[in-house]
């Protein structure tokens, strides 16, 4: 999740979180208004038959079903499609809710009485606008998936569940590592619509994360250029040539509109077949919105290791 990805829908629904108290969540008078957030961690906010929404799409909903929590509603990456990553879960009574375009109606009609939300939305909204909607816990910005998950299990009373799941992925981070070769490189990249090449040199996102936890450097990295905040640097045509590592590993979405279009267009420029891994015929590409969570993580790393099996 970055902050241009959630500007768009922040604009849409201040309005919504403001006024939602005005158009009455539900009709009973039980609507909590305590907060739950990382300063917070152990207050255990009440989900036992409760309708929770939440309002951070798949890579936290992963993390909530982890907690044996099953939410009524959940904002997704791409709404059209449906919810990604998530064939494990039994989403069928999930309701999708859209990025961008979820009103003041629908959302109150959801009669929500916990929300799930990210701190980054509590800054730019404003608490008390959110707190109307029902009790409201705050996800910190910027943690790992396994600070994430423990965070989670804290606020949300379920904190056994939470340490079981950072288990398996400290498990499954240590049978990739074994696999990895200490020398192992690879250049990690997405090709966006445009199009627009770019090159992660750097967390935060899960997936160079899990990258680098296994021992795995990326090249370039930080010191050859220097990241946004998303650990991305974006390349123009003739910067191809720094993804020069004998592996080239690219995250693309299918779902994505206009993706498919730009890696078709990247890969036919004469540039991209001089790269060392498009001629060893060594390019692997993953769903960068098909694992999310900490159960997505320990997939992908599982998958990352077969790669030097």
């Amino acid at each position: 999740m970055t902050r241009d990805r959630l500007a768009g829908l922040i604009a849409a629904l201040a309005v919504v979180l403001a006024l939602a108290p005005a158009c009455g969540g539900g009709d009973d008078d039980d609507a909590g208004t305590s907060s739950a957030s990382g300063d917070g961690a152990g207050s255990g906010a009440d989900v036992d038959d409760r309708r929770v929404v939440v309002l951070a799409e798949e890579f936290v909903l992963a993390d909530v079903l982890d907690l044996g929590i099953h939410p009524i509603a959940s904002t997704s990456a791409v709404p059209e499609v449906g919810f990604q990553g998530l064939d494990g879960y039994d989403t069928s009574d999930i309701e999708v809710l859209p990025m961008t375009t979820l009103s003041l109606e629908h959302l109150a009609s959801l009669r929500p009485d916990v929300l799930i939300t990210l701190q980054f939305w509590v800054d730019e909204i404003g608490e008390e606008a959110l707190q109307g909607m029902g009790d409201l816990v705050v996800v910190p910005d910027g943690l790992t998936v396994p600070e994430r998950l423990t965070a989670l299990g804290d606020l949300l009373d379920r904190p056994d569940e939470a340490a079981a799941a950072v288990s398996e992925l400290d498990a499954a981070t240590e049978r990739a590592r074994e696999a990895v070769p200490h020398d192992c490189k690879v250049s990690l990249a997405a090709i966006y619509p445009g199009p627009s090449p770019a090159a992660f040199v750097a967390g935060p996102w899960d997936l160079p994360t899990s990258i680098l936890s296994t021992g795995c450097a990326l090249d370039p990295d930080p010191s050859v250029a220097a990241p946004d905040e998303n650990g991305r640097v974006y390349l123009s045509m003739e910067q191809l040539g720094m993804l020069d590592a004998p592996t080239l590993i690219l995250l693309q979405s299918e779902t994505v509109e206009g993706e498919r279009q730009a890696l078709d267009e990247i890969t036919a420029d004469p540039l991209w077949s001089e790269l060392p891994a498009v001629q060893d015929d060594n390019v692997i590409t993953f769903d960068r919105l098909g694992y999310p969570g900490a159960s997505g993580q320990i997939r992908f790393l599982d998958e990352f290791a077969d790669l030097f099996a």
